[in-house]
């Protein structure tokens, strides 16, 4: 038994030394030291994976957050000051990932320290990587190299790679016949190692007023460098160069079927001034936005920068993501009908109507607002009728005071011009004070008279959100609508465990219902119903809102019902 125990241990020591034999560099805290520029062979096999997620860094695909698997770790110290560039590209047998960190960032190294990170690089086989970062004599950088997984363990592998000096010398992608061809899976994200420095500009002019670039001779992606790619898949695709490039960034996608220098007429969607996935200005400039491609069309992308003196270098991602849904009322065409209410219903929030313009775009056949007429602008729309006011008072909530969203809010007779016949106006919210406004609108004509209300922001300066507003005076005809109710009652009121509704109907109805705010989002949303003829009722639990006022919205044949309550 003894003897049979002391084989196992034996075997098991003699297995571990052999099949676990981890590379010296395996940990952050034991990179090696690499003398200067050079070739470097490399091995990440029976390493272990220590550093951290990065979950914002380096985007891919796969199922989990872990940013670099089976990580060896580098320190390198460069004796120039620009650019070095970190290539793995072909020269390794597995897909890599590569990630280099802030000049004297420290073991543990901490999120928000990455440099500059690669996956896929340009024109690379292999799914191998390549990064150019820029450095500065005498600093150290920390490098680490790992590969790519959808979930653990990750892959692993061998190679080589060579690290120097980059000098450059106009890229080799500076006209659009010589685009660098992009090569990304149905289901693949790749991140892109680019510069525009020394690049020169072309492309198609007369890009001013098309939704991302301003008028004021803002005609062309400057400084310009091309990519291709042809699409695997139908749906969105996510291009961002948010927060990833060293100069002021501005884009454009041209397809599907573009080739050669593409005409303004192929342009697919552009970025100048971008907001991130989470709506948030991209810092200092840069660009991200989503397009719909189709699977099998070429498309060409220019990323150059805001005038030929906006150069630098970076990276920008590539990926396979949702396509952002514009709301209903994102053109002119398409206003969403509105009222006007009586000041008691306004007061007692018997009717708000909600809007958002995160994710709409901008209405080139119409001018820019009068009162802040250059920029770029997201814009809904709202249509209402005067009836026999000659006065209206607009009652504004910006719901998202907190990022600092603001809106430009302006008239029109008809999808064109500007109104300057009877109440013109344009109002700048962030020119007000607080985030709820009160603004008197004069002039109407006295008669019923139908009007068009734009919504917008000027990105970056006042960044689209959430908001809502009610048009105060009094009603026109039927346009203040209820739902022919038998009877209602909401109770108790006050509330502290469970707020009730008892409503009649006289005959069965679809409809919905709704728990909302005090800025008017919801808090519980019903599914389609149908309720029964006679008498319903409704329950739901406030115990754990916090105290407050809130909503209760019933709809029933698209007409609706408003109760204020206080939760205590």
């Amino acid at each position: 038994m003894n003897r049979h125990l002391l084989v196992t241990l034996l075997f098991t020591l003699v297995f571990a030394a052999v099949g676990f034999a981890q590379p010296a560099n395996d940990n952050c805290a034991d990179a090696d030291v690499l003398p200067g520029p050079g070739m470097y062979n490399f091995t990440t096999i029976d390493a272990t994976t220590d550093g951290p997620d990065h979950p914002s860094n380096c985007s891919s695909s796969g199922g989990t957050v872990i940013s670099v698997y089976n990580d060896i770790w580098y320190s390198f110290t460069p004796t120039w000051t620009g650019y070095a560039i970190w290539s793995l590209c072909s020269t390794a047998d597995f897909d890599t990932k590569i990630m280099v960190y802030n000049a004297g960032a420290a073991c543990p190294v901490m999120d928000g320290q990455v440099l500059a990170c690669n996956e896929d690089g340009a024109g690379c086989t292999g799914y191998t990587s390549e990064v150019i970062f820029p450095v500065t004599s005498g600093s150290t950088y920390l490098l680490r190299l790992g590969g790519w997984g959808d979930a653990p363990p990750g892959e692993s592998g061998s190679g080589s790679f060579i690290i120097e000096e980059y000098i450059f010398n106009g890229p080799p992608n500076d006209d659009c016949a010589d685009a660098i061809e992009i090569f990304m899976d149905a289901d693949d994200s790749i991140t892109v190692v680019m510069t525009n420095v020394d690049a020169t500009t072309d492309g198609p002019l007369g890009l001013q007023g098309h939704g991302c670039f301003g008028t004021n001779g803002e005609e062309s992606d400057y400084s310009n460098v091309w990519y291709k790619w042809t699409a695997t898949y139908t749906g969105g695709l996510d291009v961002s160069a948010s927060g990833t490039v060293s100069f002021e960034s501005r884009f454009s996608v041209y397809g599907p079927g573009a080739s050669s220098i593409p005409s303004v007429d192929l342009l697919d969607g552009c970025s100048d001034d971008g907001l991130d996935e989470n709506f948030i200005a991209c810092p200092d400039y840069t660009s991200h936005d989503r397009f719909w491609v189709e699977q099998g069309g070429t498309y060409l992308i220019s990323i150059g920068g805001w005038s030929a003196s906006d150069v630098g270098a970076g990276y920008f991602t590539f990926k396979k993501a949702d396509i952002y849904t514009p709301p209903a009322n994102d053109n002119c065409a398409d206003a969403e009908s509105v009222f006007i209410m009586t000041p008691l219903q306004a007061d007692q929030f018997d009717y708000l109507f909600n809007g958002n313009n995160q994710t709409a775009s901008y209405t080139d056949s119409v001018a820019m607002p009068t009162c802040r007429p250059t920029g770029e602008f997201w814009d809904v729309w709202y249509s209402f009728n005067s009836g026999f006011n000659d006065s209206i008072e607009l009652r504004f909530k910006i719901n998202d005071a907190a990022l600092e969203s603001d809106y430009i809010i302006d008239l029109f007779s008809d999808c064109g011009t500007p109104d300057t016949s009877a109440a013109t106006f344009c109002i700048r919210t962030d020119q007000g004070v607080g985030d709820f406004q009160t603004y008197q609108l004069h002039n109407f004509l006295g008669v019923p008279t139908q009007y068009l209300m734009r919504v917008s922001s000027r990105i970056l300066s006042n960044l689209p959100g959430d908001f809502f507003f009610q048009l105060v005076g009094q009603p026109y005809l039927n346009s203040v609508g209820e739902p022919a109710l038998t009877s209602f009652r909401l109770f108790p009121n006050p509330v502290h465990q469970q707020v009730s509704i008892d409503f009649g109907l006289p005959a069965s109805a679809w409809g919905h219902w709704e728990i909302q705010n005090l800025l008017g989002q919801p808090i519980y949303a019903s599914a389609e119903m149908q309720f029964a003829a006679g008498q319903n009722r409704l329950d739901y639990p406030v115990a754990k809102l916090p105290a407050g006022v809130y909503f209760f919205r019933l709809t029933v044949d698209g007409k609706e019902k408003t109760a204020r309550f206080v939760k205590q």
